[in-house]
């Protein structure tokens, strides 16, 4: 998909965003997971909301 941008054509982008919290057991799986996903076109974002 495409749309149009303010330097002309661009492809759209998707955004993963993962809210981390005390994951440390469960993250490599999780990032490991969207990784191994057959779109190639993203970002991943994992936000960490303050995990002591």
């Amino acid at each position: 998909m495409e749309r149009s941008g303010i330097n002309g054509t661009q492809r759209c982008k998707i955004s993963v965003i993962v809210p981390v919290y005390k994951a440390e057991e469960t993250l490599s799986k999780c990032i490991s997971s969207i990784l191994e996903q057959s779109f190639p076109d993203f970002e991943l974002l994992l936000i960490d909301d303050g995990s002591p």
